[in-house]
């Protein structure tokens, strides 16, 4: 027998790499998404802002609050519970705090309003329906106004 080695081909080592994919794009991620959620996020907190400080929603709240004060049933003649009377003077005394300074005239009606509230509140005498509800429709009337 031969003899024969073997002749093995020459190492030659070839550089493989795998593809590169290519790069995202703005047009093709989520940043776009993420862009748009915060722009609205701000602009939601930025509307919020606006309206809670605003003296034109304070007024619209106030308002909202004292209708869920009005009695539901009119035409009884019971008693009103003192908490509302409360109630009705503290949201009265919120009222003052925010009402612009230049009509005078409505400072002096909510002054009024305030020291036809205090007798309703601190006596002993139980609170009168009827006195309680043209308190309350006054103080509507001057939030409408």
């Amino acid at each position: 027998m031969p003899n024969n080695p073997i002749t093995e081909p020459p190492l030659i080592f070839i550089d493989i790499e795998p593809p590169i994919a290519p790069e995202p794009t703005w047009l093709d991620s989520n940043e776009w998404i993420l862009a748009g959620g915060l722009l609205l996020l701000c602009l939601i907190l930025i509307i919020t802002l606006i309206k809670k400080y605003s003296p034109r929603y304070k007024r619209i709240q106030q308002y909202r609050k004292l209708s869920k004060l009005t009695p539901k049933n009119t035409l009884n003649t019971e008693e009103i519970p003192r908490q509302q009377a409360y109630l009705l003077y503290q949201y009265c005394l919120e009222i003052q705090n925010f009402l612009p300074p230049h009509p005078i005239q409505k400072h002096t009606k909510l002054n009024q309003l305030i020291e036809q509230i205090k007798p309703l509140c601190f006596s002993q005498a139980p609170v009168s329906r009827e006195t309680y509800l043209a308190v309350l429709t006054q103080t509507q009337q001057l939030l409408s106004n």
